[in-house]
């Protein structure tokens, strides 16, 4: 994996091209921003040119050719997953790492990061690789490590091995610890350009009439487009839209509901339904030209303000936990009133 392979994020490959340049790269780097922008694929990315650049020029590494990067020695994980360590202290053994990395290939980043894994990691950067070119190791949703694994790390990312790399991924900073965060040097990565979006989305296929739709719904991130791309957003917003019409959200629970049971692709339904609900309040709540979308009715405008607030607040901390029918019809209630 390498740079020309990603799209977008123009200025933070320079940035990083820059340090590695001048030979000023920090042993611990975080990549910070939102879920789905792209960070475990530039941090992979990252790994191949910091050691490729060890290697000597008459050496072909075939991980950096053909992408098979899970299968570089040099390159170590530490992700999320549901991989317990065998040992009797829980610690990993290579048997178990393999089992991750094979979760890492199918994208399966549930779970948590346990102590025993990061033990693991450690002891394996006391060996030398093949010539010297050192470790990287990329730590996935960093905020996934319990509080026992952050504090195991810390000693190792104060006082790194030579020739060793750590490079962080975080849209959560916040769970992390003080002290690791500021032993790593910080990088924010924004989301895509529309026009970055649109050429990711000639990869799939998806109908021309939702396409302007699914950007504004994925908000830059390659993996809200990926998630959202087999939905009709189009119909979806016509749905929300004629609901909002009609001031009838039973309307709304039934389109929700009638083509999907499965509970994953009810939920991210009901998510899709929710962005783009609030897209429309925020078109009213503006009111001027610079709409997204256009309504032949009105909404009352002293009631989208504290709509958009308990969105928000569902949004955020799920405060009302409820079915989708009482969620809504207390939205509904939030705009209309009784």
């Amino acid at each position: 994996m390498k740079f020309n392979n990603i799209i977008g994020h123009s200025k933070t490959k320079n940035s990083f091209i820059g340090l590695l340049e001048k030979d000023k790269l920090p042993h611990a780097i975080m990549l910070t921003g939102n879920i789905g922008i792209g960070k475990f694929l530039f941090a992979r990315a990252m790994a191949t040119l910091i050691t490729e650049r060890k290697l000597p020029k008459t050496i072909t590494d075939s991980c950096n050719i053909n992408e098979k990067i899970f299968n570089c020695t040099n390159i170590l994980y530490i992700a999320p997953s549901k991989v317990k360590g065998s040992k009797s202290n829980g610690d990993f053994n290579l048997e178990d790492y393999l089992k991750l990395i094979e979760l890492l290939k199918i994208n399966n980043k549930t779970g948590k990061i346990p102590i025993g894994l990061i033990h693991f990691i450690i002891s394996q950067l006391k060996y030398k690789t093949a010539y010297n070119e050192g470790f990287v190791v990329i730590i996935r949703n960093a905020e996934k490590m319990t509080k026992e694994s952050q504090n195991a790390i810390l000693k190792t990312l104060e006082e790194p091995p030579d020739n060793v790399y750590f490079i962080l991924t975080t849209s959560n900073e916040m769970d992390l610890l003080p002290t690791i965060k500021s032993r790593s040097y910080k990088i924010l990565m924004n989301g895509l350009k529309n026009n970055d979006m649109k050429l990711i989305i000639e990869k799939f296929n998806i109908d021309k009439e939702n396409i302007d739709t699914l950007v504004l719904l994925s908000q830059g991130s390659p993996g809200k487009l990926h998630k959202y791309s087999t939905y009709d957003v189009n119909s979806v917003k016509e749905s929300v839209i004629e609901s909002l019409r009609s001031r009838n959200f039973n309307k709304l629970i039934s389109d929700i509901s009638k083509n999907y049971k499965d509970k994953y692709q009810l939920d991210i339904l009901n998510q899709i339904y929710r962005e783009i609900f609030f897209i429309v309040l925020r078109d009213f709540y503006i009111d001027n030209e610079s709409t997204y979308f256009h309504y032949d009715f009105k909404l009352p405008i002293d009631r989208v303000n504290s709509t958009i607030e308990k969105l928000v607040a569902v949004e955020k901390n799920s405060i009302y936990n409820l079915s989708k029918d009482i969620e809504w019809g207390t939205i509904f209630y939030s705009i209309f009133g009784g």
